[in-house]
């Protein structure tokens, strides 16, 4: 089953983020960095909105063996009735919102973009149902199909010359056609039932992981409000690309990781330090060599993809690599915190490097872009380290040492691949060949090393699938 929910999982989120960045790159070239702009200075509402409305309650239903229907009845009708509540108030605020940014246009496209969370809202319980059962097979095809039919009307939008619009009707179609096809698929009906006996255990668990996920998702954001508020549209645009672009390793790397390890690790018993340490090595030495790699082929990667009217995203999307390469781990390291039921361990660490971040960006606001994107790097990198600690006080000594280790450990196994590739990058070839060759020479001869001199990884990946 643990094989089946890694292959499934990763299926789903690797084709989902494949087939949405492959739509997006189409996309791309159709649209100015502008739009991009307007839908990314309004995606922190549409975020947080939804982190509220989840209120961590799919993580507590996950973790919770012994749930009763009332319990997850109850958990739906209060979503949903979360959801509307919120939509009507920033519907209300939509004006507001406009003001801030100084742009009436996006009365409109607020009023339109925020229906996101009502439908987001539909399927969290089938969701934390299917993940609770390790069906990620049935998760991959329902995200695979939702955002191949959104991404294509979105496309298509463009071609015509919808502007905004077109990248708005994509984002409002995801989650609605996900929702329908997931409550379809699941052939779970909601009974009229709501007790506020059964959410009170839930919510316990649930409030210092919903204050961490507003906290989290705030600040990831954050960067978006700030250079809309400060600097121009086309300034966002060319962050909300850089983002998207790293987010394809990025994000599908630690929602596969998030949603195996959770369950994994809430049903391993008295062996979860074993699991994390397996999890945690093969973790590491996947998402180092990926952002390395494209850290060094950044520069023809973007330009072949998106044009040369996006090259101002090249230097945001290295920078943002360097997160790509500890967020995954510090997505594991919150996972055995939560496990072991210390919520309130993730909502002190996410209030630290958030805050400080905040602080920092406020402070900063006024310098420049990339340097706003620096001081996110840095406290990300920061937050992990805090992770950490935490985990070797709380959980197990040895912690900062075992995971120190293997990142030196995949370090030096890059470092021959990583002088190939960039001995490739000077040469003067066309680009889609030269990518191609780099991408087989990196992780040939990387995959060649670990299995000449790292075979206990083998072992750990082989130990994670049965």
């Amino acid at each position: 089953m643990t094989k089946q929910a890694f292959l499934w999982s990763s299926i789903g989120k690797f084709g989902q983020q494949f087939l949405t960045i492959s739509i997006n790159i189409l996309t791309a070239r159709l649209l100015l960095p502008e739009d991009y702009g307007v839908v990314g200075v309004l995606a922190v509402f549409v975020v947080v909105s939804t982190v509220f409305v989840e209120g961590g309650f799919k993580d507590a239903l996950i973790r919770d063996n012994k749930l009763s229907n009332a319990a997850y009845s109850s958990v739906f009708f209060l979503n949903v009735s979360i959801a509307v509540v919120l939509y009507f108030i920033l519907f209300i605020s939509a004006p507001s919102i406009a003001d801030f940014f100084n742009n009436r246009d996006l009365v409109v496209y607020s009023r339109v973009l925020f229906l996101v969370f009502i439908f987001n809202a539909l399927s969290v319980v089938h969701t934390a149902k299917l993940i609770k059962a390790l069906d990620f097979k049935k998760i991959a095809a329902i995200n695979i199909v939702s955002s191949v039919i959104s991404g294509v009307i979105g496309l298509v939008g463009a071609y015509f010359g919808f502007g905004v619009w077109s990248l708005i009707t994509s984002q409002v179609l995801r989650p609605l056609l996900r929702s329908y096809m997931m409550i379809v698929k699941t052939s779970w009906v909601p009974k009229a039932i709501f007790s506020i006996e059964e959410i009170k255990p839930l919510f316990r668990f649930g409030i210092n992981l919903l204050l961490s996920g507003i906290l989290g998702h705030v600040c990831a954001n954050i960067l978006k409000v700030i250079i809309g508020k400060f600097y121009t549209f086309k300034d966002v645009g060319y962050y909300d690309r850089a983002s998207n672009m790293q987010g394809l390793a990025m994000t599908s790397l630690s929602e596969v990781i998030n949603e195996v390890s959770y369950p994994l690790l809430a049903n391993s018993g008295d062996n979860k330090i074993e699991v994390f340490k397996r999890i945690t090595r093969v973790t590491i030495f996947l998402c180092v060599p990926i952002f390395l790699f494209l850290i060094i082929v950044a520069d023809d990667l973007i330009i072949f993809l998106l044009t040369d009217k996006w090259s101002e995203v090249i230097p945001l999307f290295k920078l943002l690599c360097i997160i790509g390469m500890v967020y995954p781990l510090a997505v594991l390291n919150n996972n055995i915190i939560k496990v072991r039921g210390m919520s309130r361990v993730v909502l002190i660490n996410e209030l630290i490097r958030n805050l400080l971040l905040l602080s920092l960006v406020v402070i900063f606001r006024h310098k420049s872009v990339y340097i706003l994107v620096l001081i996110t790097v840095v406290i990300n990198v920061v937050a992990t380290f805090l992770y950490m600690i935490s985990v070797e006080y709380k959980v197990f000594k040895g912690c900062i040492k075992f995971e120190g280790l293997n990142i030196l450990l995949s370090l030096f196994a890059s470092v021959f691949p990583l002088l190939f590739v960039y001995g490739i990058s000077i040469l003067t070839l066309p680009l889609f060949f030269k990518l191609s060759l780099q991408g087989v020479a990196m992780f040939g001869l990387y995959l060649g090393i670990i299995v000449l001199f790292l075979k206990s990884l083998k072992s750990d990946f082989k130990a994670l699938l049965k």
